[in-house]
């Protein structure tokens, strides 16, 4: 994909060949030089290089101010300035014969691929708990009126009964398959049954749920802060470009049975019953157990960077394989046994005040803003710009060296096949690992080549603006920023669905208190999704999505409506509230 320098370079150039050509059609005696074909290479390189310095020039006349906008984002939703690192998904299991019994790995657990120089560390985004548990069998019956899926699981613990936990399914690497068994486990499930020691027990409140409804297993695959209203806007990003990351599904039987008994085999099994005849061929592959997404983030460190006077900007200098993620920290390193000064202090832009220049020592405190853009040879550039207290370019900086602390990764992580992150770390002792999907590609930032004012215009918007059928087109063309065209046209095609979005106010109910709120209806054409399941799902991220538009005290519900059929496809009967604080 073109970026912009390159894009305004090219168009400097078109025009200084037309021009050329127009001087040579009014002056002949120049024609050797400037018509079309001359091939003079002094004169192409004069046009070449005058056509470089104007696009330079109309670069940053319409750069949109980043001195403006890069500070804002930071505050209202910073991962739109990030890249996206390398995901991938990995199963945990047993090393030996005997099960260690349960266990529960923390969020950030180290797990690796490759030795040496090679080595790559990986790290788990949520907390997994590891239950004596082995999906030994998957069956799936089918009949025009009704499906049966039957889990037989094996327990390897020394106990002779299971005492039960919340089980986390991964539903499978087959991405179609996965949003077609998200569907029908939330609309299309009778009943769950439990079947052991000859009897079948009929299970009351342990309905699967989907992890995109928000349960422990819908985590931000990337570092993000909670309390932003606009961090949900990460699940859209996740969904299109981290599409493993969320094909979950809890079943937790231990309201209904705090304990199962085995059979002698020391087997029981699950039985989820649907209405309809579901239509899959293989699901051997499906209810995975022990999976956990893992991300390639690991704590970096640049090379020394001298600093002058005069000058207020920096390159921060990367290895070739290295690509930063976020910038954690800029410090200078003071040499022992100097004599000892004023030390100097950098703080991020976003902790820049009115009144900073009161501080105490404020002559020695300066702000810093990384800046990343793209050149015009397609590379990544990165640029760190100092401030004074008053907010003006810092340009008496005292001359030191300094150093930057950040988050980054490796690009070749993304070569990684199935199966090559397979070491553990000291947490997971007695489990070996392997990652089941593929790694993912790394992505650049959403706004590296569009213009952030719009997303901080939607930001602003009211519910009435942005709860508009053309609106919501517009703002989810912002997460179609991927250079793989395949992944691109299915977004637009998805975006392309949407015929109509209905915003109806209501009120209810909540507790004995009166609440505002919204009745959406969303019409899609089933004829831009590969199948039901996927559209379910875009229907869901979207709701959620829309509640970042709204204040915390109001709520939405929302239909979806058949295009071809005008049959309401799901009714989403379940109050979601706004995120956005009221001040």
């Amino acid at each position: 994909m073109m970026n912009r320098r390159l894009s305004l370079f090219l168009q400097e150039l078109s025009y200084m060949l037309q021009l050329a050509q127009e001087v040579a059609k009014e002056s002949p005696h120049l024609a050797d030089f400037l018509s079309e074909g001359a091939g003079d290479p002094g004169v192409e390189r004069l046009i070449q290089g005058f056509a470089l310095l104007a696009s330079r020039v109309r670069y940053k006349i319409e750069d949109d101010f980043p001195e403006y906008w890069l500070g804002m984002m930071m505050r209202i939703w910073p991962q739109a300035l990030r890249p996206l690192p390398p995901t991938s998904l990995v199963q945990f299991s047993s090393t030996g014969e005997n099960h260690l019994g349960a266990t529960t790995l923390p969020a950030g657990t180290p797990v690796f691929a490759g030795e040496g120089e090679q080595k790559m560390r990986f790290e788990t985004c949520c907390p997994l708990h590891i239950e004596p548990l082995t999906v030994i069998n998957r069956q799936l019956n089918t009949t025009a009126e009704y499906s049966e899926i039957t889990l037989t699981l094996c327990y390897s613990g020394n106990t002779s009964e299971w005492r039960s936990r919340p089980l986390h399914f991964f539903l499978g690497r087959d991405r179609e398959q996965a949003a077609q068994l998200a569907l029908w486990l939330d609309f299309y499930l009778c009943d769950i049954k439990l079947r052991t020691q000859g009897e079948t027990i009929k299970l009351r409140n342990s309905y699967p749920v989907s992890a995109l409804w928000g349960t422990e297993r819908q985590v931000f695959i990337l570092p993000t802060k909670e309390n932003l209203p606009s961090s949900i806007l990460q699940l859209m990003t996740e969904y299109y470009y981290l599409p493993h990351v969320h094909d979950f599904v809890t079943i937790d039987i231990k309201q209904n049975h705090p304990s199962v008994k085995l059979n002698a085999d020391r087997t029981f099994e699950l039985i989820l019953r649907f209405e309809g005849n579901l239509e899959l061929t293989d699901i051997t592959q499906t209810f995975l157990l022990d999976c956990v997404p893992v991300r390639h983030l690991e704590p970096m460190t640049s090379v020394e960077i001298p600093v002058n006077k005069g000058k207020n900007d920096y390159k921060i200098p990367l290895e070739p394989t290295q690509q930063l993620f976020s910038l954690d920290h800029v410090y200078t390193l003071t040499e022992p046994k100097l004599e000892r000064g004023q030390p100097y202090c950098y703080l991020p832009i976003e902790k820049i005040t009115p009144t900073a220049h009161f501080q105490p020592d404020a002559e020695f405190l300066y702000y810093y803003q990384l800046n990343t853009d793209c050149d015009i040879l397609q590379h990544t550039q990165h640029q760190l710009h100092f401030f004074d207290c008053y907010g003006q370019p810092a340009n008496n900086l005292l001359p030191q060296s300094i150093f930057c602390q950040f988050t980054g990764y490796h690009s070749q992580a993304v070569d990684l096949d199935i199966g090559e992150i397979n070491r553990s770390g000291e947490n997971a002792t007695g489990l070996k690992v392997s990652n089941i999907t593929p790694v993912s590609a790394c992505y650049p930032p959403m706004i590296e080549k569009k213009s952030s004012w719009s997303l901080i215009s939607y930001f602003a918007g009211s519910p009435w603006i942005i709860f508009n059928t053309l609106s919501l087109q517009d703002f989810l063309k912002i997460f179609d920023f991927s250079p793989d065209q395949v992944l691109s046209r299915r977004i637009q095609a998805h975006i392309n669905g949407i015929v109509q979005l209905e915003n109806i106010p209501m009120d209810r109910l909540d507790k004995g208190v009166p609440v505002r709120g919204h009745q959406l209806i969303l019409t899609l054409n089933p004829d831009c999704y590969v199948n039901q399941g996927e559209m379910y799902q875009f229907s869901l991220v979207v709701m959620r999505l829309m509640t970042s538009f709204i204040s915390m005290g109001a709520f939405l519900m929302m239909k979806v409506i058949d295009a071809r059929t005008g049959e309401v496809l799901w009714d989403f009967q379940d109050m979601m509230f706004g995120l956005r604080a009221y001040m």
